[in-house]
């Protein structure tokens, strides 16, 4: 009995006992320029970023490795594979350089259709390289030679510029402003003039324009634009490459932008952009997702959700009568928006290839399976005809009929073993047929898929760039975790840093609001709030 319960209670003990952590993995790929993070499901919940860097340091990855606030963004979306590190591309002086002819925001600059934007310049007895010289993710420098299918465009060309035949410069297709997209794409933004309303009665503006509104657009077409200047916006979804600069207010509004946004009010808007948002009054029931700072200064923030990559400040957070504000400072969530966007682009893109691809993978099943019954059906056929052959040579080997039934039996036999041998030719013939015209729809499908891989593998490699660009652009601008508010901040507000988050517990008035490393604690962080010295 006593060894029993012992043996029970040594059971309950290893079903106590925590299982074994899966270990992350480290896939090194394209030639040791992408290190990617490999997450077990069981782990996706809690990752630390004190883990991801231990991993790479463990491979002697030292190169091109995310900066921590953007590996903090990836071990947040709970991804089970992302990129955690990536190679570099190096200038090479014996290679052409790119000139820019302009530069962003030169006031009154204004091309003419056909005047040079950028060009290609090359020194002295040069040739265009057949190599790239690049620093991989190990810190070492090797030559990655360049083939007609991986070479990456010179120049990317938005609308309004044309890149030349020799491919060595980009002219203007049009008259207007030249701009260069964060994604380092040239563009030329004519100007447009609309004195009234820009609603259904004016039609659709020219995409890619910069836009001067007197009166209100309304959400009559999608507006792709440059630069929008309005008196007004309402329920309209907006792409600009350049700043919003609206008079009165934005009001049941979608816009995306690659400049800033300023308004006198914002209500029930959704605004992602790479550039500031300046509100005057009052941001209400809407949702800010930035990669520059969210300015509301003598205005208050209510029912929103606001994340501003370099911080915030308001008059006020919150309403004693309204749902609580989440407002986040620091993070890269506009990042993994635009990420995410990317994504489902690719996706989209190889949607028709990977439908023809699940075809012609269903037809070379269905060849398998025909050829097989063929094959099956040749050995019967071979195996039935030898047996009525040899039942004939004994037929003929006999002088005389003296046996008649044992005659008429073998007769009878070669009779059935004939009419085998007919239905399988039958339907060997009728299988051949179905096996050729399933080649034949394959041989069509292959076609297609021959035709339109190229311009599917174009769209994702451009996509691909968009995303380097988009990536790039985040390590370069500073991380300000941040906040200030100089009125009050009602009790039930999330405050969230880079690495930590808090909601107050009671209302604050007149501080500051940053994050900061734990004391004690390696590797923590946590929300801090003083008050404002005045």
């Amino acid at each position: 009995m006593e060894q029993k319960e012992a043996m029970i209670s040594e059971i309950e003990t290893r079903e106590k006992e925590p299982l074994p952590e899966e270990p992350l993995e480290v896939l090194i790929l394209k030639q040791s320029m992408e290190a990617w993070i490999k997450i077990p499901k069981s782990r996706k919940d809690h990752i630390t970023l004190f883990e991801i860097k231990n991993i790479l340091k463990s491979n002697k990855i030292i190169h091109g490795i995310h900066k921590d606030e953007v590996l903090k963004a990836l071990i947040d979306r709970k991804d089970s594979f992302f990129l955690a590190a990536k190679g570099t591309r190096l200038l090479d002086h014996d290679a052409g350089i790119k000139e820019c002819l302009f530069k962003n925001g030169e006031k009154a600059l204004t091309v003419k259709r056909g005047e040079t934007l950028s060009r290609l310049n090359f020194k002295e007895n040069s040739a265009i390289a057949t190599y790239l010289k690049t620093r991989d993710i190990f810190g070492k420098i090797v030559q990655q030679p360049l083939s007609a299918i991986q070479k990456e465009p010179v120049f990317r060309c938005g609308k309004g510029a044309r890149i030349a035949r020799d491919n060595l410069k980009v002219f203007a297709g049009r008259r207007g402003i030249p701009h260069i997209s964060i994604e380092e794409k040239l563009y030329v933004f004519p100007i447009i003039n609309v004195l009234e309303d820009a609603d259904l009665r004016f039609g659709q503006i020219e995409s890619f324009s910069n836009i001067n509104i007197s009166g209100i657009l309304t959400g009559a077409y999608t507006v792709q634009a440059g630069k929008i200047k309005a008196k007004e916006i309402r329920g309209a979804e907006v792409e600009a490459m350049e700043d919003i600069i609206v008079e009165i207010g934005i009001t049941d509004a979608k816009i995306r932008t690659q400049g800033s946004v300023y308004a006198r009010y914002l209500h029930n808007s959704t605004i992602e952009a790479f550039g500031d948002v300046i509100i005057e009054h009052e941001i209400l029931d809407s949702k800010v997702i930035i990669s520059g700072k969210c300015r509301s200064q003598k205005s208050k923030i209510i029912a929103s959700e606001i994340s501003a990559k370099k911080g915030l400040s308001a008059l006020g957070v919150g309403s004693d009568v309204t749902e609580s504000c989440v407002i986040s400072a620091g993070r890269e969530d506009h990042l993994l928006i635009e990420d995410a966007r990317i994504t489902r682009a690719v996706k989209q893109a190889r949607k028709e290839l990977t439908k023809l691809e699940k075809e012609e993978a269903k037809l070379n099943d269905t060849i398998k399976v025909f050829f097989k019954k063929m094959v099956n059906l040749k050995l019967f056929y071979d195996s039935v005809k030898n047996k009525k052959d040899k039942i004939k040579h004994k037929i003929d080997q006999k002088k005389s009929h003296s046996e008649e039934n044992k005659y008429l039996q073998a007769m009878r036999l070669m009779d059935d073993l004939g009419k085998k041998i007919e239905s399988t030719i039958k339907f060997l013939k009728k299988l051949n047929i179905q096996k050729r015209s399933a080649e034949k729809k394959q041989t069509t499908i292959k076609t297609k898929i021959a035709n339109i891989v190229p311009g599917v593998e174009k769209t994702i490699m451009n996509l691909e760039m968009d995303r380097t660009a988009f990536f790039e652009y985040a390590e370069k601008n500073q991380n300000i975790p941040d906040m200030e508010i100089k009125g009050k901040i009602v009790q039930g507000t999330v405050l969230k840093g880079v690495y930590s988050s808090l909601t107050a517990q009671k209302d604050y008035q007149n501080v500051k609001i940053y994050e900061q490393k734990k004391k004690g604690t390696p590797g923590e962080f946590e929300i801090v709030i003083n008050d404002i010295v005045i």
